[in-house]
């Protein structure tokens, strides 16, 4: 797996600590469990969002300042990624805005 095997492991291990604090902090104070793993989830589906919008935004910029320059200079992937991050930021927003309004 080379990489991944150490990406898996980690995450692996991360959910497991996780499960395991939401069970004492479920037991000893009744905290609901289910609230903590929708926000979780919410959270997770937002960065996903964010990196697919982010993703094609990188994408397109690129093929853009390819179109002038060189895309891969400094101050161009400065502006693509600043661009991209408001981008994503953006995505994220509207996916959100339903949400919130009204």
């Amino acid at each position: 797996m080379g990489a991944f095997g150490t990406l898996l492991s980690t995450i692996l291990g991360f959910s497991l600590a996780n499960y395991l604090i939401l069970r004492v902090l479920s037991r000893q104070f009744g905290i609901e469990t289910g609230r903590v793993v929708q926000k979780t989830a919410e959270i997770l589906l937002f960065s996903l969002v964010m990196y697919v919008v982010s993703l094609v935004g990188v994408y397109a910029l690129n093929f853009l300042i390819g179109l002038v320059g060189n895309p891969f200079g400094s101050l161009a992937s400065f502006f693509c990624d600043s661009g991209c991050c408001l981008h994503g930021g953006h995505g994220v927003y509207l996916s959100n805005f339903k949400n919130t309004c009204c």
